[in-house]
């Protein structure tokens, strides 16, 4: 029986016995679950930020960080932005379109989507991290990638198997980048029948569509902050003589001698 219940439960008892002392037990009972849902919420460093939003002091170690980006007081929170959806003639799929590959290769902020935070570790290196979003935003480019590569004639695609791992992962992936965002917005339910009978399906994505306008967190706040990350991490590896792969590495790689 789950705690709710077992309250509800005892108040009903106490209201048909002693009617006078059941608001009191009511009362008694919800700062007791309060406290008890405080206490355990903050004892878990991934929501620290939300129980504790003052508590900046994080030691870096184990799952003691925060639970998104930080972002210097002075830029604050991202602010709602509008996005109109609408069809595209960038971002395409044909492999005999490098441009399409250099649009999605545009995404990615100064250090690829990672982060250094934190007190520098015993090998003198701060922990890295990747954010979210450009996570996401590689798995996008990834698939488009295998989806490009099944374009090109079976010759081409020789020796050239996708790695199905890898793509079960990404689409697991935005799988729960989709639910998390639960976006609500409403969008004309007959937006496909715009897109394959004016100009779209095979022969191309239809122009001039605009879907419904969806409000979204400002990604710039987020790659402004990318790029002062990956200035304070590119002078303190040129100060400490940090230099090639170690500079630009990923994370899991840090047993690599520098």
């Amino acid at each position: 029986m789950t705690m709710l219940a077992t309250a509800t439960a005892i108040i009903t008892t106490m209201t048909e016995r002693h009617p006078r002392y059941a608001a009191l037990l009511f009362v008694a009972l919800s700062v007791s679950s309060a406290t008890w849902t405080t206490t355990l919420l903050a004892s878990m460093p991934h929501v620290k930020s939300a129980v504790e939003p003052c508590a900046l002091s994080y030691s870096y170690e184990g799952l003691d960080f925060p639970a998104s980006l930080p972002l210097p007081p002075d830029a604050g929170q991202p602010h709602a932005v509008g996005l109109v959806a609408e069809e595209s003639v960038h971002f395409g799929l044909s492999a005999d379109a490098p441009e399409a590959h250099e649009e999605w290769m545009g995404y990615l902020p100064p250090g690829a989507g990672v982060v250094r935070l934190g007190p520098p570790t015993d090998a003198g290196i701060n922990r890295a991290f990747i954010v979210g979003m450009f996570h996401e935003l590689h798995c996008l480019r990834y698939l488009r990638d295998e989806l490009a590569l099944a374009t090109r004639p079976a010759p081409e695609r020789e020796g050239k198997e996708p790695a199905w791992g890898h793509v079960q992962h990404c689409l697991n992936l935005l799988r729960r980048a989709v639910l998390c965002g639960a976006d609500t917005t409403l969008e004309r339910a007959d937006a496909e029948h715009d897109v394959f009978e004016q100009g779209g399906g095979d022969d191309g994505p239809a122009m001039g569509r605009v879907g419904a306008y969806h409000v979204c967190r400002d990604w710039d706040t987020v790659y402004d902050e990318m790029a002062r990350s990956w200035i304070r991490w590119w002078e303190y590896g040129k100060e400490h003589n940090i230099t090639g792969e170690c500079l630009y590495r990923f994370p899991g790689a840090e047993d690599r001698k520098c």
